[in-house]
Order: C-alpha cells, then structure tokens, then sequence
C-alpha cells in the first residue's frame, strides 16, 4: 500500500463545536484517511489519504463526516527575505541604525537607534517570540537571551535553524549590543522565543503556523514577529491569529515582496500590523509590496545581521523579512518603559514617532498612504511620545451595559473653560469658541482627520461617524449624553446594551490649525 509523504497534499478539518476529535479521527479511517497532528485549543485536526489518490482533495465530501464544519487544504508560505554576500563587522555598518549618508544612502534615514538606547535598551521582561526556520543556539548573539523553544516542523523541542533565515531575522530584531561582536539587534535585553515553523527550504505549511499562533496563545510573548509571506488566507490561520492577538501577543508581519499592489498573508490580516520595507534613502524598496493593508514602513534593504556562526562577521539581508523584525524590535523597546501597552496602543506610539513624506514625493504623500502607511518607522520618536505623554497610546473604547441603577448606560464628554496644561483633568461644561466633533467606530481601522489638521490625529477602530454638531459659539454648553437604545447612530444602528464602541472626541480653537486636548472623557 503506498503511503502518502509529508509533502503530500494535506487538509485541515475544522471541528464543530462540542465535537469529539476521536470519533471524527474513527470516521476518517472509515474512508481512507488519517489524522497527523491536532491542535486541540483551536479544533483543527491535520489530515492526508493512507492510499495515493487522483484529483484534488475532496474537500466538500470531507465536511461531510459528523463534527466537521469545514475543511481545507494545508497550504505553504514562505520566509520573506533575500541572502547577499557578507560584509565587515561594526555597528557602523547598520546603516538603519545610524544613517550618514555612505553608500548613496540619505543622512537621517534610519529609526534613530543610537537616540532611542539612550531611552530604553529592551528589558528581559519582554519577550519576542520569531516564527521562522529556527535560532542559532550556540551563537553569541542571542547568548543569555533564549527561553525554551519549539520545532513544530519536526514535533520537537529543539528549534535548532536549518535554513539560515530565522537567524538573519532574530538577529535584526534582538541580537545582543556591547559585546564585541558581530552587530546589534534593536532590542539588546529581551527575552527570544524561537518557534520553528519553517522548514529547511524555508517553506512552512498552514498547520505549523496555526501550531506556533497557538503556541504563542499559550506562552503569551509580549511580541510575535513573522517575517512570513504567501501563506493563504485560510479560515485556520485567521483563527489563529485572532486568539494569539486575544491572548495579549503584538503581533508584526510583513507586506510581501511581490512590488505589487496586494499584500501577502498573514501581513494581510487584520490582527497584524503589518510593514512595508525602505532602502537607504528613505525610498520604498522596489520589491516591497503595497496596498491599503500595510500600516508602517521599515527599513529592508542590505541590512547588517547575525550569520550564526563562531566567526566575527555578518550578513547583509533584504526583504520585508527584513523590516518586520526591526519593527517588532522597536515595540521591545516601548514595552521596556511600558510592559503593558495593548496592540492598539503600540501601533499608536508607532504612529506617533513615524516620520512621513520622507520617500519618493509621488508616492509618500501627507498622511497616510498605501506605500509607507502611516511612514517610516523611529524608534526614537515612538520613545519620546511615550515618554512625553504616556496618555496618548490608544483610543478609549468602552461595553455598553445597564447599570445597577437600572438607567441606560452613556458616554459623557465635557468640554473645558480655560486651556491649560491640565485639560485633561478639568470637568467644566462649556467650550470656548471652536470647534468640537464626537465620532463612534465600529470595527474595522480608519484614520481620523479633523478639519483643518495636516494628518490623522489617531487611528481608530472603525469607520468614523460624527454625531455632533462641529461649531459651538461661545458659552455654549459642551456637556452631551449618550443613552444606549435611543441614540441611533448612522450607518450602523443605535447603541445595544453589550456592544463594544470605539469613539474619539476633539476640540481646536477658532481660528487655529492647533488641536488640544481641552476634553475630558467619561464612562457612566
């Protein structure tokens, strides 16, 4: 009897709910099927025909069997960079580092690395978890840095690289500073968790990287960065990275480097943010792919990293394999001064610190666009937003629920009579001449641009609906009340007691393009 090889086409069955994987697993052999691997928290059971067969997988015929709700097939992504030859060893050879100019690159156009260590050098509190072909174990770069790993590839617990990839990936976002040798990571103090998930050839199927979003699901790292490209968009990855994301985990993807108007999945994702990749000159590189997905922009092209080896020396490395790690790096270093920044709130702190318009003027334009995003990431600038203001990292989002009292639950905002340092603590309930604008979000993410600014403000998490009235004259009360089931708000509906809302309120003096933030929030 032939037997079908790992390479073999492979589906995944997703188990409905309360079904039992053991008689789903009975059913299959009933037809010729076996199950090769389960990952149980999510209800996927791995599976392939015990006897060659023609054609495509039956998929639909698949779903048939009682407890399946949907099957599909076990596709194949891949890691997102490019090998070059290696170059010398010094710091001063990472040009996203440092940029001054050499090589034909632009002065300045790099994440101010060298400002940003002066705020934080990382923290070993703070994990990074790298999904990718594995880790050098014994290489001095990543020396005092490892937490114990995983090989979902070959079902061990040694994630030991066999395709030099991962190490060129790791290396960027955290290989170890001050030590005399080889290069430095963004992050010198974090903690690695190395989860191998692609194989020798740089490739990785479906499950494995559904097995490592698990993994990640349960081992919480603050931070999960997948320089990964290619992969469908299957139901399972979705899931899986929706409950890594639910978990608490940052997770960072990159764009694809197709050059081509589509982004490549899991960049694709709504759970990740997701990075473009620039070269020296700020410019955005020409293989790295752009559409309405990508978030950020990150330097990608000849970047100085780890060969893994016991010889002094490095690599250079491209691709938006490239950009993702120092991206996720970046958020290492935020997370040192802050260990419990959400997601949502990292991806502001991002926002806030990125330099835009820095790239080529026909395709870097104000604000947000498809080929930079928000624009090229600083990892100092993001420090100093934190540092200057830990308030703005985030948009406040709130349940709608009736409380005790038995009255409909409301969001309040007032507005304040006098600007001052303190806005944000005054409860007044007037506004001075301007003008004010209350928006509410469903899902989604979109960015906010009040009238008059040169950019979005913030990013929200959804499409934006104002409910007010922009211009109030003088003395004019600010104070206004949301009551959940009566107020409608349109496009979507009135406000349902359970329901989650993101909404963002602004205020700017008459006359000014300056916008402050003379409001205070309320939940009751």
């Amino acid at each position: 009897m032939y037997k079908r090889q790992a390479q073999d086409p492979e589906a995944l069955l997703h188990l409905a709910d309360g079904a039992d994987a053991a008689q789903v697993t009975r059913a299959l052999e009933a037809r010729g099927w076996q199950c090769t691997g389960e990952i149980p928290r999510l209800g996927i059971l791995r599976c392939q025909s015990i006897e060659e067969r023609q054609g495509p997988i039956p998929l639909r015929a698949l779903e048939t069997l009682p407890g399946v709700f949907l099957a599909e097939l076990n596709g194949v992504g891949e890691g997102g960079g490019f090998l070059a030859l290696p170059n010398d060893t010094y710091l001063g050879e990472q040009w996203h580092h440092a940029n001054n100019g050499a090589n034909g690159g632009t002065t300045g156009a790099d994440i101010q690395s060298v400002e940003a260590w002066d705020l934080s050098e990382g923290a070993a509190t703070v994990t990074i978890a790298v999904l990718d072909t594995g880790i050098a174990l014994g290489s001095a770069e990543f020396a005092g840095r490892l937490v114990p790993g995983y090989d979902f590839v070959n079902s061990d617990p040694d994630p030991s690289a066999d395709h030099p990839h991962g190490v060129r990936v790791t290396g960027l976002a955290a290989a170890n500073a001050n030590n005399q040798f080889g290069v430095a990571g963004v992050d010198w103090r974090c903690k690695i968790l190395p989860i191998k998930i692609l194989n020798q050839s740089n490739l990785g199927t479906v499950f494995n990287l559904a097995q490592g979003l698990d993994h990640c699901a349960v081992e919480r790292p603050e931070i999960v960065s997948m320089s990964l490209i290619n992969y469908p968009a299957t139901f399972s990855l979705r899931t899986a990275l929706r409950r890594a994301r639910e978990a608490g985990c940052i997770l960072i993807s990159c764009g694809g480097n197709s050059g081509a108007g589509s982004v490549a999945f899991p960049g694709a994702s709504e759970d990740t943010i997701t990075i473009a990749a620039s070269d020296r000159r700020d410019n955005r590189a020409s293989f790295s792919s752009f559409a309405s997905e990508v978030d950020f922009i990150a330097p990608g092209v000849d970047l100085g990293t780890v060969v893994g080896g016991p010889t002094d020396t490095f690599m250079t490395f491209s691709g938006c394999s490239a950009a993702t790690p120092v991206a996720a790096g970046i958020v290492g270093l935020l997370m040192a001064r802050h260990p419990i920044l959400s997601q949502d709130q990292a991806y502001e702190l991002l926002r806030l610190g990125a330099e835009d318009q820095v790239g080529r003027p026909s395709e870097d334009v104000a604000g947000y666009d498809v080929y930079h995003g928000h624009g090229r990431l600083n990892a100092y600038q993001s420090l100093l937003a934190l540092e200057q203001d830990p308030t703005r990292i985030g948009y406040f989002c709130t349940p709608a629920q009736v409380n005790s009292s038995g009255r409909a639950a409301k969001i309040s905002a007032r507005g304040t009579v006098a600007l001052g340092p303190d806005d944000l603590t005054l409860q007044a309930v007037s506004l001075p001449p301007g003008e004010f604008g209350f928006f509410v979000m469903g899902t989604g993410q979109d960015a906010m641009t009040p009238p008059g600014s040169n950019g979005p403000l913030c990013i929200t998490g959804g499409t934006l609906v104002r409910i007010l009235p922009s211009i109030l004259s003088s003395g004019q009360t600010g104070a206004f009340e949301l009551p959940i089931g009566t107020t409608n708000v349109p496009g979507h509906g009135p406000f349902q007691a359970g329901d989650t809302w993101g909404f963002q309120a602004w205020f700017r003096d008459a006359g000014s393009s300056n916008f402050t933030d003379a409001l205070a929030l309320t939940f009751e």
